[in-house]
């Protein structure tokens, strides 16, 4: 609450010093003359001023910060510290008095520290000749008083960098005030700016930038003609910009910012006195236009982030005073005019982010004062023009994202960074680089993602001031570069997707901070000192053939991944030392033992644990430490982990990926699990779970997120968990805001999955896949009606189970099934015909079951051949049986009268069964007992006799049939036996699937 009085306390101060200093003239008039009275008058503003400095906390340093940074050091630190009793305030630091009334007239207390200003201090001060007061910078809070803007004389008012300082503007028709300079930038002011500021003819300056002004620009702007800056940049003023408005300061307006609102509509034309125009991040949008060029004096030009489409004027190369020009992140189309090479002051040129076409123009090299020249993510081809060397001031040359093609010429200027990602360049880095002082100065190297060949050239050690070195995503076949130990300020080396090979033979440089060395052919054991002395953060070594034991990471590392390789032994306990590991990816080596405890319980900083593919043994660790909120994705398949599934998994309240598949683990489901919140992934597949799967009953929405759910080859049993399918609600709802991953920066999560009868490997999980897995389980009873709700699900896999009764219909209801896997269980019925409704169904599995019938017709269900195998009941396309046309036929509805006759018919013919039955019972039995006729008997014994044989013959070829059907039914697929697949889409020398 005090805060809150600071500024109408402040303005009380200034207000009644004008009372008090007539109140003492007044009194005294009878017996001081005009000029003593103008002496007491100064005593007391100087009395006020004193006593207003020793209200506010002073330190040593006060004041020195902003006054650094703002203007030349010309005062003594702090500003106060010359305010002392006796002296003249008019002395005084940040004190201005009139040259012949000598009373107060500016004051400027910019950067003093007011936050603990009291209010009890600014009771007693106030001046009606204060022309200017600048308190910026000076940590003030509160709500500003209205009546501040109303003080008579005062012309220029500044508050700016007070950041917690709120307020408005006067709202009134009548508001007068004799401002030249209004300055509320970087403060909480706030509203809309009033139609009365045009009563402020007077204006010159307006600055409103960082504050939080709302609405659109007043008609009565129109009367600000003597306005030279306005900045309205940085605030939420929205709609367009009226024709009338460029009649504020015709004549004198040189600076304009409208960067980063809500504007919208047309560019309409610059004044001609124009110097500086910011129209960054709003929606303006159609063509720049031409008469711009009629602001001869324009330098600083900003149309960047808008919709702005069309060409680039030709006229821009008219301006010889622009020295910067942002067109970055519009529409813009077509060639760069070779015209734009004639604005000989152009220092920066960005023209990022558009649809440009054509070639570099060749004559960029004539603009002598470039400096930045910005093309990226555009559609220019050909070649980089060597041109570029004759350009002797350009210093950062950016062509990332587009379609050149050619070498890199060998002469590239004195450029410090180059940036050349992801085109089709060819050949090999030239040799000429950073020879002869050719680039000495270089520290940003970016060449990645082009079809670069050949070894690096040696001359890269003699790029001294090489900060960052990218190559990656090349054809590059060189030896890990021994001349990095040349380099000391190296801090970033990617080299990934290359063709390194053979051993690495040097310890890191200490200095690289950031390593990725995956995806080439390097091998061997690493250098026992490699890591010796490292301050890296940053290291990827994955896909490689590095062999031995695990490199010890330094404490300060945050991301760690070796994966496939073959490293082997144990994890080094020297890992946990790293407590601020984000990620750990060990996957896919050959690492033994066990689980170190620190690992699970990284909690201020581990996102992804990944040791998935190895040879590790033993329990998982608990999560000892409470209130785990950090952990993303826990993958542990495919080791030989055994034991229970910790319950304290459950405080890992962010997890998204759980992947135990393929271990040992054993007990009953972890219904426990079910009550976190954003798990998507929960994969527990061959190990030895049993028993039923039921829920926690703790929460009414079971796995909210869950979309994919692999309990697959275990021993689970009793009823499908159909209390989980009706509540899950991630699988019931389609998800259509395009394509997203599953991940983070440098790390995206990886799962196998059984899919359309094949194991796949995704290496990317897209949002929108959603399977179940149940297959190879001992379940039993009904498929749940609740499946229909599952309208997103991909994949659904119940085979090899025990299941009976029949397809429900409803699962036509699964629009955006792909594939679905029933077989080998004992399913009836006829197969539902919506099923051939399914336009996403690739495939169908029904094989082996009881299902019986004709088989639906339809474009999908014609293509699948050996989906209806083990069904002896069904007919019709594409099996070779035909169906009857009594069988063809739709079931005949009957009336109730009809139902009754057939009641009876059929009582008809059960009572005469019976009796035949019986009959048939009394003349065996006396047959049996008499051995009459001989005929009937011996006809009887030849039969029975051949029956006998022929079952000998077939019993052991059935026996053995049957138990290894029993076998293939219950033995675990082991990782060693899966099928793999080479996938489509992005391509991976993993061979692996991205969906």
């Amino acid at each position: 609450m005090r805060d809150i009085w600071v500024f109408p306390f402040l303005f009380f101060f200034l207000l009644s010093f004008l009372i008090i200093s007539r109140h003492l003239a007044s009194s005294a008039a009878v017996v001081l003359t005009t000029s003593s009275q103008h002496i007491l008058s100064h005593i007391n503003e100087c009395d006020a001023l004193l006593q207003f400095s020793s209200s506010f906390t002073v330190t040593g340093d006060a004041s020195y910060e902003y006054c650094d940074d703002y203007g030349p050091i010309t005062t003594s630190y702090p500003k106060t510290a010359s305010w002392k009793s006796g002296s003249d305030c008019c002395s005084w630091a940040g004190v201005t008095c009139h040259p012949v009334a000598h009373r107060l007239r500016e004051l400027n207390l910019d950067g003093i520290d007011m936050s603990r200003v009291s209010p009890m201090s600014l009771a007693n001060f106030s001046s009606s000749g204060l022309t200017s007061l600048s308190l910026s910078g000076c940590n003030l809070r509160g709500i500003v008083p209205i009546d501040i803007f109303h003080l008579p004389n005062l012309r220029s008012l500044s508050l700016s960098d007070n950041y917690y300082l709120t307020g408005t503007l006067p709202q009134t028709k009548n508001w007068t005030s004799p401002l030249v300079s209004l300055n509320l930038s970087s403060t909480e002011f706030s509203g809309s700016i009033p139609a009365s500021v045009g009563n402020l003819t007077s204006m010159t300056i307006l600055d409103l930038r960082f504050a939080q002004f709302t609405g659109s620009i007043p008609l009565t702007f129109g009367n600000l003609v003597h306005l030279t800056h306005l900045d309205l940049g940085y605030n939420m003023i929205s709609g367009g910009i009226p024709e009338w408005f460029w009649r504020v300061g015709r004549d004198t307006l040189t600076y304009l910012d409208f960067a980063y609102n809500n504007f919208n509509g047309p560019l309409p034309d610059l004044p001609p006195s124009m110097v500086n125009f910011y129209a960054s991040s709003n929606n303006f949008s159609g063509e720049i236009p031409s008469s711009i060029c009629r602001a001869k004096s324009l330098n600083h030009l900003d149309l960047s982030i808008n919709k702005l489409s069309g060409t680039i004027p030709r006229c821009l190369g008219d301006l010889k005073s622009l020295s910067s020009f942002d067109a970055s992140s519009n529409n813009f189309s077509g060639e760069i005019p070779s015209s734009i090479c004639q604005a000989s002051s152009l220092e920066e040129l960005v023209l990022s982010n558009n649809r440009f076409n054509g070639t570099i123009p060749r004559c960029l090299g004539d603009l002598k004062s470039l400096l930045l020249f910005d093309a990226s993510s555009n559609n220019f081809s050909g070649a980089i023009p060597s041109s570029i060397c004759q350009a002797k001031s350009l210093e950062e040359l950016v062509l990332s994202n587009n379609r050149l093609s050619g070498t890199i010429p060998g002469c590239l200027g004195n450029l410090n960074s180059l940036y050349a990602s992801n085109n089709s360049l060819t050949g090999e880095i030239p040799s000429s680089v950073c020879q002869m002082g050719n680039l000495s100065r270089l520290f940003q190297l970016d060449l990645s993602y082009n079809l670069l060949q050949g070894p690096l050239p040696q001359s890269l050690a003699n790029c001294t001031s090489l900060q960052s070195l990218n190559v990656s995503h090349n054809a590059i076949i060189d030896t890990f570069p021994r001349w990095l130990n040349a380099f000391y300020g190296l801090e970033t080396l990617d080299l990934q997707s290359n063709r390194f090979h053979r051993a690495i033979e040097i310890p890191l440089p200490p200095q690289i901070s950031y390593l990725s060395l995956s995806n080439n052919e390097l091998s061997g054991q690493l250098p026992i000192n490699f890591l010796l002395n490292s301050t890296v953060y940053f290291i990827d070594l994955a896909n490689n053939s590095f062999k031995g034991p695990l490199p010890i990471p330094s404490p300060s590392i945050r991301y760690y991944s070796i994966s496939k390789n073959e490293f082997n032994g144990d994890i080094p306990y020297q890992l946990c030392s790293a407590t601020q590991l984000e990620i750990i990816n060990l996957s896919n080596n050959c690492l033994t033992g066990t689980i170190p405890h620190c690992l699970m319980n990284f909690i201020d900083s581990l996102s992804v644990l990944d040791l998935q593919g190895n040879q590790f043994v033993g329990q998982i660790p608990e999560i000892i430490s409470p209130g785990n909120n950090w952990v993303r994705t826990i993958r542990l398949g495919q080791n030989q982990l055994g034991g229970m599934l910790p319950r304290s998994l459950t405080s890992c309240k962010n997890l998204e990926v759980l992947d135990l598949g393929e271990n040992e683990l054993e007990g009953h489901f972890p219904y426990y699990l079910d009550t976190l919140p954003y798990l998507q992934v929960l994969i527990l597949r061959s190990n030895m779970f049993r028993g039923p799967v039921d829920s926690s009953k703790r929460t009414s929405h079971p796995f909210p997120k869950l979309r994919i759910l692999d309990l697959s080859d275990n021993s689970f049993s009793g009823r499908l968990p159909a209390e989980y399918i009706a509540n899950l609600i991630a699988m019931k709802n389609e998800e259509k805001c395009g394509l997203h991953y599953m991940g983070q920066d440098y790390y995206e999560d990886t799962i196998s999955v059984v899919m359309k009868g094949t194991e796949l490997v995704l290496v990317k999980i897209m949002t929108v896949f959603t399977t179940i897995d149940l297959s190879r389980n001992f379940f039993e009873g009904e498929i749940p009606e609740a499946i229909r709700d599952l309208k997103a699900l991909k994949g659904l896999n119940i085979s090899h189970n025990n299941l009976a009764g029949r397809i429900p219909p409803s699962v036509e209801n699964l629009t955006n099934l792909e594939w679905l896997d029933l077989s080998s269980n004992k399913l009836n019925g006829e197969i539902p015909r919506g099923l051939a409704n399914l336009t996403y169904l690739t495939t169908l599995n029904l094989s082996y079951n009881q299902l019986v019938g004709p088989i639906p017709h339809g474009p999908q269900m014609d293509t699948f051949n050996h989906s209806f195998d083990g069904n002896p009941g069904l007919c019709g396309p594409p099996l070779s049986n035909p169906c009857d046309t009594l069988e063809q036929s739709p079931p005949h509805s009957t009336s109730p009268e009809e139902e009754e006759g057939q009641w009876i018919e059929w009582r008809a013919v059960a009572m005469g069964c019976g009796c035949g039955l019986i009959l048939g019972i009394s003349v065996g039995y006396t047959m049996l007992e008499t051995g009459r006729p001989r005929w009937l008997v011996r006809m009887a014994e030849r039969k029975r006799h051949r029956k006998t044989n022929r079952l000998n013959r077939n019993a052991a070829p059935r026996n053995l049939l049957r138990q290894n059907n029993q076998e293939e039914h219950h033995r675990p697929m082991r990782w060693e036996t899966r099928q793999k697949m080479v996938r489509g889409g992005s391509i991976e020398r993993s061979g692996n699937l991205s969906v």
